[in-house]
């Protein structure tokens, strides 16, 4: 209190669900989303002001039209926090989340008993300096969902996240794989978030050894039969907030017999699984028909992957606040090795605009050609 240029909360989680809490004004002198929070203010009956979730989102949606306008992306609909985000190539989630101290909800995730020591004792002590955040989704169904908080560790969880091994990313990626493919379908609440927090539960559970390549096919399975437990109890834990269930109320009991009956299915089929995920069933096919060519074009793709990040990094070094995408590209192009890195992607994807434009190709259509060159090896 006290600080100028500051708008307080305080958390109110007495009457909320676990994970979720309300947000009552304390101070408001802060410039940040200043307009958005003022239209957002509601008073209750006691006199006390909370800042509105719902409100809050609502306002946020007006002023993201000038953030699409200005990016050229295409707003999609909101999905919890999120706010879908895409161009024609890329795709992101928007999500605003305002930082938050929950001490008590940290300090139960760090006495939990941990058999297996994982996650490590200075990984343990790096979470313990990050900060909490509260984004703006209340608990479904909730009588005062329009004024709930969804508490948040993103970034203890992407911490955590970073300090994967192979084996474990592996897991991972081919889960969100089966979700996508074999679980979707029956419901999408089965999210990329319910896959990592099943992910890191099972770090926490499985002795650090049993994540080599050789066994990878068994992580995979132990996750597949812990998703399938979490379904059928109707209880999936969050993994720094264990008390939260991320499944409550979003599963009917046909959707959760029939997902338990796919998760029964692709644990008995063992290896065989990997052949229900599409792009996975390709490459194999590839690699068993052509491994050379299957090996030539791997090796491609990780040096693309390699220089398109070491260039977007520059250009996102690049960013200041209102600035439009071509004007941020133009100031990419002033780094030196910006230009080094964009014939290297010109030789890999085979585009050569000097001949095509010699050719009569307009700008649009070299760009187009580029993208979906671009797009079609990194896929």
């Amino acid at each position: 209190m006290g600080i100028k240029n500051l708008t307080l909360f305080q958390t109110r989680r007495e009457l909320t669900c676990p994970g979720y809490t309300r947000l009552e004004l304390l101070q408001f002198s802060g410039r940040y989303r200043r307009g958005e929070i003022g239209d957002s203010l509601i008073q209750s009956q006691s006199g006390a002001v909370y800042l509105s979730s719902e409100a809050f989102v609502a306002a946020l949606q007006i002023s993201s039209e000038k953030t699409c306008n200005l990016g050229g992306f295409i707003k999609g609909a909101r999905s919890g926090p999120s706010t879908p985000m895409s161009d024609k190539y890329t795709s992101y989630d928007d999500v605003v989340a305002l930082p938050c101290c929950c001490p008590d909800l940290l300090s139960k995730w760090f006495s939990r008993p941990r058999p297996q020591r994982w996650p490590p004792q200075e990984v343990l002590h790096a979470i313990s300096l990050t900060d909490a955040h509260v984004v703006p989704v209340g608990f479904k169904g909730s009588p005062e969902q329009s004024l709930e908080w969804r508490v948040c560790f993103s970034l203890a969880e992407l911490h955590l996240m970073q300090i994967l091994n192979e084996c474990q990313i592996q897991t991972y990626k081919l889960l969100k794989k089966i979700a996508k493919s074999c679980l979707h379908p029956i419901s999408k609440d089965i999210t990329s978030y319910v896959v990592k927090n099943t992910i890191l539960w099972i770090c926490e559970k499985t002795p650090n050894q049993s994540f080599e390549k050789k066994h990878l096919l068994y992580r995979l399975l132990d996750t597949i039969e812990f998703l399938r437990q979490c379904i059928r109890k109707n209880y999936l834990p969050s993994y720094m907030i264990s008390e939260r269930n991320l499944i409550a109320g979003r599963l009917d009991r046909l959707q959760r017999r029939q997902l338990g009956r796919i998760l029964d299915d692709l644990k008995n089929e063992q290896g065989q699984l990997f052949l229900r995920i599409g792009n996975l069933r390709d490459a194999l096919l590839v690699m068993y028909k052509c491994p050379n060519h299957f090996r030539e074009y791997g090796e491609k793709r990780d040096i693309l992957e390699r220089t398109v990040l070491m260039r977007n990094w520059i250009r996102e070094s690049a960013w200041k606040p209102n600035m439009t995408k071509a004007e941020r590209y133009r100031l990419a192009e002033k780094h030196k090795g910006y230009k080094i890195l964009e014939r290297e992607i010109d030789g890999i994807l085979h585009v050569n605009e000097t001949q095509l434009e010699e050719k009569g190709w307009m700008f649009t259509e070299i760009n187009d050609l580029w993208m979906q060159r671009l797009y079609q090896l990194l896929s």
